[in-house]
C-alpha cells in the first residue's frame, strides 16, 4: 500500500504543471455569479450586502474573506467585519437567525461625489466551510 501511495504522488507531483491544474480544474467548479442590483445616494456610503456563515444555532462558522474582482468605477467598494441582522429566505433552516444579530461581514460602496449614474463591482467571497459565491453588483447612484 505504501508504495501504491507513493507511485501516485510522484506521478502527481512530477506531473506537468498543465497536468495537474486541468485535473483541479475538474474537481472544483466555479461559483456561478449572481447579479444585485442596488441603488445608492451620491456622495454617500452604504452597506450594500450583510453576509454571516452561521452554525443552526446561530453561531459563527468563522471569519468570511472578501475580495474585490472588479473595482467601481465612480466610488469606492470596502470590506467591514461587524455584527448586523441576517436575512436569509423564510424556507432556509437559518431563517431562526435573522432576529438575532451576528458577526459578518459587510460589504460597504461609497459613492463619488456629484457622480449620477451606473457603475459596477464584482467581489468573491470565500466561507469557513469551503464554499464561496460570486456577486456582480449593478449600482444606481442618484
Amino acid at each position: 500500500m505504501r508504495h501504491l501511495c507513493e507511485m501516485l504522488l510522484f506521478s502527481f507531483l512530477c506531473a506537468s504543471p498543465s497536468v495537474a491544474q486541468e485535473g483541479a480544474a475538474e474537481a472544483i467548479a466555479m461559483p456561478k455569479p449572481v447579479s444585485i442590483s442596488r441603488f445608492i445616494p451620491t456622495g454617500e456610503q452604504r452597506t450594500m450586502n450583510f453576509v454571516a456563515s452561521l452554525f443552526p444555532d446561530c453561531a459563527s462558522r468563522g471569519p468570511i474573506v472578501a475580495r474585490i474582482m472588479k473595482a467601481p468605477s465612480h466610488g469606492t467598494l470596502s470590506f467591514l467585519d461587524g455584527d448586523s441582522y441576517p436575512n436569509y429566505v423564510a424556507n432556509n433552516p437559518l431563517s431562526s437567525c435573522n432576529g438575532k444579530r451576528s458577526p459578518g461581514l459587510k460589504v460597504i460602496f461609497k459613492a463619488e461625489d456629484g457622480y449620477q449614474g451606473e457603475d459596477m463591482a464584482e467581489v468573491f467571497l470565500m466561507f469557513p466551510d469551503g464554499t464561496a459565491a460570486e456577486w456582480h453588483y449593478l449600482i444606481m447612484v442618484k
